[in-house]
């Protein structure tokens, strides 16, 4: 399947919904206008159509830089935003990227409340554009209660100092400004086949409350799907957590963010948003982060439930240059993957039960794994596990390798390569072979299979 690509219109272009804004200076008229892409190899060509938003074209490389214009245009035209006041903000770091960029171009000082839980990336950018950044220590990474503490500290600073908060969570502007993102996608995707579906990672959910509102407003069938974290599941009903999904998971409901916004819920482990985002740099060349791995992942399970005739849309967050020096991009190719390693009585049988239920899903393809295959690849029960054959299949939901030994003399399932049990992948896919995921040194997209 080739790839295709609509460009959209500048944002400052003169077209039948976009018009120049007076007075807007600089950088700021190149967000906006950004192309949507279809992908070319990750979703199956028994799927729905999947497009995505490049919303890494904008100035600072994210989505944000949206928003972030929308709550400073709005202040300054109904008085709230005094010229030359000061700025607080607290963020997760690419709406403080956006923020800084803004504000820099208009005059603004600002503040931003972050952490060291945030790509490292981020907090250059917003010092590069002159903002004063007060980190939060959290090394256990996004934690339920980091993003509350961060807003006390914001709001301490509002208070002491008399600025301008644009406390995004509670912002509706913010809204407003990824409306024209969803009327940018009906422009550039008429069809047929019609936008069936939306999805997107939430934090503020503003992102998808102005998308799926425009959308619904034109389209009032389409599939409202909000994406999350499965280690921070509070949308599906579970209890928050900490996770590594950059951009939500903030362990509580969006305040702007209500049941009836929404028709599904779909939660991604971190360890699949990663592997996601990795497979999309290097299959087809959008470059992100975890959040769009959330997305893309979300989004090629959605195309397979709908089947050919329908499109998906979601949205390339920001780029991955935001994420070199973290763990997303920081191991070599081949050295991120998850598995387990498992031991028992009969490990051929057990290897053959697990396969009968085994959908295995590799690069958006779906391929069935039957027990028949394993024993014709196996060549024979051997001598109980001392004769060692070797079959490599693509993992079902980490899409990593890992190695699977099924052996007699004992029982049992052990992390290999010294994982600690506290990273999940795997779990709710393969019953007969994990229990619970961990890391391992391995990344190939194939699973080893032995006895």
């Amino acid at each position: 399947m080739g790839g295709e690509t609509v460009i959209g219109p500048a944002a400052g272009s003169e077209d039948g919904r976009t018009r120049m804004t007076a007075g807007r200076p600089g950088g700021l008229l190149a967000i906006g206008g950004t192309p949507v892409v279809r992908l070319a190899h990750l979703a199956d060509e028994g799927c729905a159509e999947v497009w995505v938003k490049m919303e890494a074209a904008n100035p600072t490389g994210s989505y944000k830089d949206r928003m972030a214009l929308a709550m400073i245009e709005a202040a300054e035209a109904d008085g709230r935003l005094r010229p030359g006041q000061l700025v607080v903000e607290y963020t997760g770091g690419s709406t403080g990227s956006s923020l800084a960029f803004v504000c820099a171009v208009k005059g603004y000082p600002l503040r931003i409340v972050s952490s060291d839980a945030f790509a490292d990336e981020k907090i250059r950018t917003m010092r590069a554009f002159g903002a004063d950044v007060e980190l939060i220590p959290s090394p256990d990474g996004i934690t339920p209660d980091l993003i509350p503490s961060m807003m006390r500290r914001a709001a301490e600073i509002t208070a002491q100092t008399g600025a301008f908060a644009t406390d995004q969570f509670n912002n509706t502007d913010m809204v407003d400004g990824y409306r024209r993102l969803g009327e940018e996608l009906i422009d550039q995707l008429r069809g047929p086949p019609p936008i069936s579906a939306f999805c997107s990672y939430v934090g503020t959910a503003g992102c998808f409350l102005g998308v799926s509102r425009a959308l619904a407003a034109a389209l009032p069938h389409v599939h409202r799907v909000v994406v999350e974290p499965a280690e921070s599941a509070v949308l599906s009903g579970g209890p928050p957590g900490t996770h590594h999904i950059e951009g939500g998971g903030i362990g509580h409901r969006p305040p702007q963010l209500h049941p009836a916004d929404y028709d599904e819920v779909v939660a991604i482990p971190e360890a699949q948003a990663f592997q996601t985002a990795r497979q999309a740099a290097r299959a087809e060349g959008i470059f992100s982060g975890p959040s769009t791995g959330a997305n893309l992942a979300a989004a090629v399970s959605i195309a397979g439930r709908l089947g050919p005739g329908h499109r998906v849309v979601t949205v390339q967050v920001d780029s991955g240059l935001k994420y070199l020096t973290g763990q997303l991009y920081s191991q070599a190719p081949g050295t991120a993957g998850h598995g387990r390693e498992v031991a028992g009585d009969g490990g051929a049988s057990q290897v053959e039960a697990a396969a009968r239920s085994w959908d295995c899903v590799s690069a958006g393809v779906v391929r069935r794994l039957t027990a028949s295959a394993m024993v014709a690849a196996r060549g024979g029960q051997g001598n109980r596990g001392r004769e060692i054959r070797r079959l490599t299949i693509p993992c079902s939901c980490c899409h990593s390798s890992s190695a699977v030994r099924a052996a007699s003399g004992s029982s049992g399932v052990r992390p290999r390569h010294g994982a600690t049990p506290s990273t999940k992948c795997c779990h709710a896919f393969c019953p007969g072979i994990w229990s619970q995921g961990t890391s391992s040194p391995t990344g190939s997209g194939l699973v080893n299979v032995t006895w």
